[in-house]
């Protein structure tokens, strides 16, 4: 079942929109010269479609 999730998540993602909720963390290499930030999601929405 989360895997079927996070398919939806992945169509929804590039079709028509999602909303997701997380925070941003600071990604901290071994070489202190190659830092990245990454979105840490804990929850996501999916559009729900009018009847």
């Amino acid at each position: 079942m989360f895997y079927v999730k996070i398919e939806a998540a992945n169509k929804e993602i590039f079709a028509l929109s999602l909303i997701a909720v997380g925070t941003t963390k600071l990604v901290d290499e071994l070489d202190t010269t190659k830092r990245d930030v990454k979105f840490v999601t804990t929850q996501f929405y999916l559009r729900v479609q009018p009847n």
